[in-house]
């Protein structure tokens, strides 16, 4: 009986692993921008905010955030709202990069498309 429920354990278990160990999507973590919306207009000249929220992977210290591929700022805040200096008209894009302490991309980002008008 003993063998037959550690067997079951065991089987249990084993459907929470990949046979690869890849990390499942909660361990991998993950950038959320929740606005400005992918596409969203926005005021040219005018500052807006960017408000997002980091779910960090097990390497995530902070973020750094770029506009159209610039110069980052760090910011050690993984949640909450980021202020965007006035943009040009045109389009621009916003990129928010997990990094290490070390500030090493850890491949956990997301970016959103918008246009200044």
């Amino acid at each position: 009986m003993h063998k037959i429920l550690i067997g079951i354990f065991v089987a249990v278990a084993m459907l929470g692993c990949s046979q690869d160990n890849t990390p499942t999507s909660a361990s991998a973590g993950m950038v959320t921008i929740m606005t400005p919306a992918n596409g969203a207009k926005v005021a040219a000249n005018a500052p807006f905010s960017v408000e997002y929220a980091v779910t960090p992977s097990p390497q995530g210290n902070h973020v750094h955030i770029y506009i159209d591929n610039g110069k980052p700022d760090v910011v050690k805040t993984m949640k909450g709202f980021y202020s965007v200096k006035a943009l040009a008209a045109g389009p621009h894009t916003i990129t928010i990069k997990e990094v290490t302490s070390g500030h090493s991309d850890t491949g956990v980002e997301a970016s959103v498309q918008v246009v200044a008008e």
